[in-house]
């Protein structure tokens, strides 16, 4: 049973991450500026949630590499994206385990609970790229 205290401890960690990944989430966007023209923002949306209704992490992963799939196909750019998308969730699996060290060292083997802060750090992620292009697109005009 996880106690009061631990959980915002959880929380406290999960939003210090997700602000030190800002600058993570406006760098993917200006890398990619020229490919996310093609990327709309209800497709980003569907990536919101697609990650929100996610039950693991390895479904978000497929989703990533569908989308690159199916962009690569069309012959449209934004393969790269996707591509660089499914290397950032991977990326976090450092993050994701040192928080769950932290936060309760019973967690540790502790499959689901590992998965289910992988997803929360996927959404805080996806929901600042949302921002950033957002942001970008504003800036376009």
């Amino acid at each position: 049973m996880v106690d009061y205290q631990q959980e915002k401890e959880l929380r406290q960690r999960i939003a210090t991450w997700s602000d030190e990944h800002l600058s993570d989430a406006r760098q993917m966007v200006s890398q990619h500026k020229r490919l996310l023209r093609e990327l709309t923002n209800s497709q980003l949306y569907g990536l919101l949630n697609h990650v929100r209704n996610s039950k693991n992490v390895s479904d978000v992963r497929d989703y990533a590499d569908r989308q690159a799939r199916k962009a690569k196909r069309a012959g449209r750019q934004i393969e790269g994206f996707w591509l660089d998308f499914h290397r950032k969730i991977e990326s976090f699996d450092d993050n994701v385990n040192e928080i769950v060290r932290e936060s309760n060292s019973r967690w540790v083997n502790d499959d689901s609970r590992t998965n289910a802060i992988h997803l929360q750090l996927l959404r805080r992620f996806v929901q600042h790229l949302i921002a950033e292009k957002l942001v970008l697109d504003a800036q376009s005009k």
